[in-house]
């Protein structure tokens, strides 16, 4: 009687394992057909074309802005202020008298050595007469013009140091503030005011001495300040140091800017552009680059099929880089939908802007 039942039950168990099987390739089969079904309707995203571009390359650094001519206006003796002619910020000439200093006594030297010159040529042109007549000597007459030409040194000693009381401007510049008043006390070295030759201004930075090569006077650049977020200085190249700093490994390069209204300050900070040259290159958006690991992917569209391939990528521009290899012109890529799609997906193309080609990226700033 246990054997009987015994043996129902192993024929319920296989009964049981035999019906699992039928209904897993049952469902199982119809679950893969519902993969492939869903895997062959095609995925829609943006796709653009390849084609060269110019792409221009660019140095960027920070420069620090320099007066053209700069100087600290300063006595050369010691004195009194009496006169400040000057109004500070105001532009002025060559030669334009800045300040004096008292020169009452110098005044007056000047005065007695011109009246000792004046009666020096006077003595001499006399003498003169009468050795014309014989009445005097050779040497009488030579003794006579020594006492001219000393009287007349004198008065120069005079005028050069009178000279020394009235402070000019040295160049055609803007004026600073004023540091003194009429009736201080200065000295040599005391400044006074400064000059600043602003235009054109000088702008100093630095590039990688890699870039030492390809770097020449005459070159164009640009240039802008946050105090002006809305204008772009442009200038050119105007020396190359002739050394590489060996701790830095950096080389200083100085340019000119026209300054016509004055806009840049000694001392601003200026980001530069400088461009070196430009060649064509294939720039796609760079949401189209799929990043895994260290490798960069793109997908392109094949016979309406995307297919993943490894790029090299290069430069950058805002929103742009450069494929370097990996791409050829012509090519659809895919832009945007990169998420949705595996090597192998059939997509269906909706093309980008220009009809599916790229801005040029010789213009993005």
């Amino acid at each position: 009687m246990s054997s009987s039942r015994t043996i129902n039950g192993l024929l319920f168990i296989v009964v049981s394992i035999a019906a699992a099987g039928v209904a897993w390739l049952y469902f199982g089969e119809r679950a893969e057909l519902n993969v492939e079904a869903s895997v062959s309707e095609p995925v829609t995203v943006l796709a653009q074309r390849t084609r060269p571009q110019p792409l221009a390359d660019r140095i960027q650094a920070l420069g620090t802005a320099r007066a053209n001519q700069a100087v600290e206006i300063t006595p050369e003796i010691s004195g009194v202020i009496d006169t400040l002619p000057f109004k500070p910020g105001l532009t002025v000439q060559a030669g334009e008298v800045l300040a004096t200093l008292e020169a009452a006594g110098v005044k007056a030297n000047l005065e007695a050595a011109q009246a000792r010159a004046a009666q020096s040529s006077s003595d001499y042109e006399r003498q003169r007469e009468l050795f014309g007549s014989n009445m005097v000597s050779e040497s009488q007459l030579q003794l006579s013009e020594t006492q001219l030409r000393t009287d007349r040194a004198g008065v120069a000693v005079a005028e050069a140091a009178l000279a020394d009381h009235v402070i000019r401007a040295p160049f055609g510049g803007r004026l600073g503030l004023r540091e003194v008043s009429v009736g201080s006390l200065v000295q040599p070295g005391t400044v006074i005011t400064t000059l600043d030759d602003l235009t054109p201004v000088e702008l100093e930075f630095t590039v990688p001495g890699v870039f030492v090569g390809t770097l020449e006077p005459g070159q164009i650049l640009t240039a802008r300040s946050a105090a002006y977020p809305d204008i772009e200085f442009s200038g050119t190249v105007q020396n190359v140091a002739t050394r590489v700093d060996p701790v830095t490994r950096s080389v200083r390069v100085r340019a000119a800017l026209p300054n016509t209204k004055r806009l840049i300050k000694p001392g601003m900070l200026l980001t530069v552009r400088l461009t070196r040259d430009t060649k064509s290159a294939l720039m796609i958006p760079e949401q189209a680059v799929v990043t895994q690991n260290d490798r960069q992917f793109v997908f392109v569209i094949e016979d309406g099929v995307a297919r993943r391939r490894q790029v090299q990528t290069g430069a950058r521009r805002p929103g742009l880089v450069e494929i370097t290899d990996g791409l050829a012109p012509n090519e659809s890529i895919i832009v945007e939908g990169t998420l949705k799609v595996r090597d192998g997906t059939p997509v269906t193309r909706v093309d980008g802007p220009q009809g599916g080609a790229f801005e040029p990226a010789g213009n993005a700033p």
